[in-house]
């Protein structure tokens, strides 16, 4: 698996505390705040064409399932035709169907908007290749399912609603192997 997500010592977070910037979270608090026994933030951003689908599904399957550890999960699409849209209605009821939530607008991937992810998680090949272009270290997210790894997540978009619970099913394929990944 290529792009690994950093591991992060205590002695090296501390150090890269102490030298930079304070951060503020999209609340205005210090990022850093309530962190003990040097604990990070695990920030993990999934990424799809448009930003309607695939990645919010992800998004919102990977926040309810990872929820005991700490990370953060957001979403983003590299087009940007939906940028302030919701998520799809089909992937809203899939969400449901499977017992998740969601609330969400549409967002643009930059290189920017990626700068503070620790792990990216690209729904296809054609998304990891627009992420590599944009100087983004990503990987592809069924990478973290031993039984599809290299696969693609499909897009659901121009499919039926069984298609869209596919996709609930691959991503949580892929939960254990992220929780290994970043609960270590």
């Amino acid at each position: 698996m290529s792009g690994a997500l950093p591991r992060r010592t205590c002695q090296a977070a501390i150090g890269a505390l102490r030298t930079s910037q304070p951060h503020l979270d999209r609340g205005g608090h210090h990022r850093d705040q309530g962190r003990d026994n040097c604990r990070m933030t695990i920030r993990i951003t999934t990424v799809c064409l448009g930003n309607i689908c695939r990645s919010p599904i992800a998004a919102a399957v990977l926040a309810a399932e990872l929820a005991d550890l700490d990370v953060e999960v957001d979403s983003l699409g590299t087009g940007g035709w939906h940028v302030g849209d919701g998520a799809d209605p089909r992937a809203i009821a899939a969400l449901a169907r499977a017992g998740y939530g969601i609330e969400h607008s549409a967002r643009q991937a930059t290189a920017e908007t990626l700068a503070d992810s620790d792990l990216v998680l690209a729904m296809d090949a054609e998304n990891l290749a627009d992420l590599q272009a944009l100087g983004v270290d990503a990987v592809l997210i069924r990478d973290f399912d031993p039984a599809s790894a290299g696969e693609d997540v499909p897009d659901p978009y121009y499919g039926s609603p069984a298609d869209f619970d596919d996709v609930v099913q691959m991503i949580r394929a892929t939960v254990p192997g992220l929780r290994a990944h970043v609960g270590d």
